[in-house]
């Protein structure tokens, strides 16, 4: 990789999975290329979903992760990066939710969900924290260097809808289960 450049490989729990990421440009924002492999490989139990202020999408994705992870063992939180600190979940949020049929169930209590920040806590606790957007994670990443081999990022970047009418958020989830499933590995139909 060039001068302007750094590679980084991050191993996973019990050497499962490699992650190779390239992160372009370290003077301009930033462009993350990375090379994932789905988290059931990688043996995970609790995993963190961060955005910026943890009332839309890392909620989300958050209860989707925790709906099509129940089977499998993996549970999920979220957190966000400058969180308005006791907020609630967006309404338009729940609504997407339950329009998409997911219900709070014990374990995946969303509608109960108040913003809280990324904190190291949070980082000891999880196997693996994915920001939303590959700015999420570089913001990540330069918060919590030593914690760098827990921290990945979405498939795709997750637009923000917060502000944005119902549409935008049911558009939004959509994006959200895709990239959860993909990140178990469950087949996307």
């Amino acid at each position: 990789m060039s001068k302007n450049g750094l590679l980084m490989m991050t191993a996973f729990p019990e050497n499962s999975a490699i992650e190779i990421s390239a992160v372009k440009s370290l003077t301009k924002e930033p462009t993350v290329l990375t090379h994932k492999l789905p988290l059931q490989d990688f043996k995970l139990k609790k995993i963190c979903f961060v955005c910026t202020g943890n009332t839309c999408r890392s909620p989300m994705a958050a209860a989707v992760a925790n709906e099509l992870g129940r089977n499998i063992g993996i549970t999920a939180v979220s957190a966000g990066l400058f969180p308005n600190v006791g907020e609630k979940i967006s309404e338009n949020a729940l609504i997407a939710l339950s329009k998409a049929g997911f219900k709070p169930v014990e374990g995946n209590m969303f509608v109960n969900h108040r913003a809280i920040p990324l904190t190291k806590e949070i980082l000891i606790q999880c196997d693996c924290v994915i920001g939303i957007t590959e700015s999420h994670f570089m913001t990540m990443l330069r918060a919590f260097p030593s914690y760098a081999q827990k921290l990945s990022v979405m498939p795709k970047n997750i637009r923000d809808p917060y502000g944005c009418d119902i549409k935008e958020y049911d558009n939004c989830l959509l994006e959200i289960t895709k990239g959860v499933k993909e990140l178990l590995g469950i087949e996307n139909n």
